[in-house]
């Protein structure tokens, strides 16, 4: 082997050695980045399981809320159909 060739072979092998280094390094990086992404699942599940057990205080009051006006529309359109009714009888025909 001449002096070129094994100058060119041990800078490649370099070169080759410096690439399996950065490799392993993106190895590591990606497992951390995994156990990370599992780790951030696990406590999303949690989260959302405990939501859905404990129901948000806002929301049931914001729920209650709504309810109340639904009702409150509903008996003064009864109340208003029930004025009408007592202002005109209703014919047994149009029944």
């Amino acid at each position: 082997m001449s002096l070129s060739t094994e100058s060119k072979l041990s800078e490649l092998s370099e070169v080759v050695g410096s690439y399996e280094r950065l490799r392993l390094q993106d190895q590591l990086a990606l497992q951390k980045l995994r156990d990370r992404l599992q780790q951030l699942d696990i406590e999303n599940m949690a989260l959302s399981m405990r939501e859905t057990a404990e129901p948000n205080e806002h929301d049931n009051k914001v729920n209650a809320n709504e309810e109340k006006e639904t009702l409150k529309e509903q008996v003064n359109k009864l109340k208003g159909l029930l004025r009408l009714a007592i202002q005109k009888p209703v014919d047994q025909g149009e029944l």
